[in-house]
């Protein structure tokens, strides 16, 4: 039965196959035009019962990243570039703008004007190690007339990104703009929801087979899998955040912007800097998604040797049932960035949006239905084989909203 294979747990799957041969690949149709996966999940064997246990537990951390420059260097490179263009930073009435002064560069080193002259490390200031851990426990076994396999796996993970704000409260960065002004507590606050990465998962498998005489045999493969998947709304329910972050991450310059301002605000400035990682990871909302996922499956095999010997006819029938249920809410901050000539704030860029609650359930159904003759029989060092086969399919997907 044709279903995707990422959400399987490893410890149930007993091999995997890749046909790319076209007659092997025949009887799938135009869906194995570029081969197919074959994968057999474990069954039980005749003997006693064995019971197995394995746990797992991993960290997520970055293999290789580009390091970002400080606001030093680049407040030197932003000065010794008019330079080598040949413009004098003693002249005032250069049209190449104004020369950062070493004060300014001393500003930037010493952060004792943490508003003015700000240094983001946005990498270190809002990435963590993420974890995962990984449970099993099956159990496999049976006689001549019944055999039994059962597993139950649970799968957790935490992503990379820092949602936390106690803990982003603690860098050095928030630090320093809080010993310069105790107003930026006000935009360090809890919301009532959980904007973390975090991705859960629950699945259990029985494949049961039955021997109901010496040449008639049925199977029962039953598998349920639940899993719930977090993160924060951002800017796209449907975009990819991490990207978005990254991006966000390596295009504001350093020196951009404060994080907030002196009076709790949320900061940013003009152009490509106007958005605010504080703020798309712990104040944009939360996307949550649920899905529930059952499949089933039943097969029966009939040798007709006593018929015609390398006769034999099969047939299986699954149905799938999945539901998936989105959670979100949305809200977009006022955003200001600070003139410090004219002590004024004025709103950034970005559009304010006002708080939206959704909540969308959507159900999908699908039925498959096979049945197949075959023979297979061996003469005088020939080799013959036959098969006659029939499938079909039927999809469903009723669903409802509501925002």
């Amino acid at each position: 039965v044709e279903r995707p294979m990422a959400q399987i747990d490893p410890d149930d799957i007993e091999t995997i196959s890749v046909l790319k041969d076209a007659s092997a690949t025949a009887v799938y149709g135009v869906r194995g035009a570029n081969g197919v996966i074959l994968v057999t999940t474990r069954r039980g064997r005749e003997g006693e019962t064995r019971i197995s246990f394995s746990s797992e537990f991993g960290i997520t951390s970055f293999n290789r990243i580009s390091q970002t420059q400080n606001a030093e260097s680049v407040s030197r490179f932003m000065r010794e570039g008019p330079i080598n263009d040949g413009f004098d930073p003693s002249d005032t009435g250069n049209t190449r703008g104004i020369f950062l002064s070493e004060y300014d560069n001393y500003l930037y080193r010493t952060q004792k004007s943490p508003f003015t002259h700000p240094d983001n490390d946005f990498v270190d200031m809002f990435t963590k190690n993420g974890f995962q851990q990984k449970y099993n426990v099956n159990l496999s076994g049976g006689n001549k007339t019944v055999r039994y396999f059962v597993s139950v796996g649970y799968f957790t993970q935490t992503g990379i990104f820092e949602t936390d704000v106690d803990k982003i409260k603690e860098h050095e960065t928030i630090q320093a703009l809080l010993a310069a002004s105790p107003d930026v507590a006000k935009g360090l606050y809890k919301e009532g929801y959980d904007s973390e990465y975090r991705y859960n998962r629950l699945t259990t498998r029985s494949n049961i087979d039955i021997n109901l005489t010496e040449d008639f045999k049925v199977s029962v493969n039953l598998a349920y899998r639940f899993g719930s998947q977090n993160r924060p709304y951002g800017y796209d329910a449907n975009g990819d955040e991490a990207l978005r972050l990254f991006g966000m991450f390596y295009r504001n310059s350093p020196q951009a912007f404060p994080i907030l301002n002196a009076n709790g605000t949320y900061a940013a400035a003009d152009g490509i800097w106007r958005q605010n990682p504080l703020v798309t990871l712990c104040y944009s909302g939360f996307f949550l998604n649920f899905s529930n996922k059952l499949e089933t499956d039943f097969v029966f095999k009939y040798n007709l040797r006593k018929l015609l010997k390398g006769l034999s006819i099969d047939g299986k029938f699954s149905y799938d049932a999945g539901w998936n249920n989105n959670r979100s809410i949305q809200q977009r901050p006022n955003i200001y960035q600070y003139n410090p000539i004219a002590e004024t704030y004025k709103q950034g860029l970005e559009m304010v949006l006002p708080t939206k609650a959704t909540n969308k359930t959507a159900a999908t159904h699908r039925k498959y239905a096979e049945a197949a003759v075959r023979y297979k029989q061996s003469f005088s060092g020939h080799n013959i084989s036959g098969l006659v086969l029939y499938n079909m399919s039927y999809t469903s997907t009723p669903g409802g909203r509501y925002s």
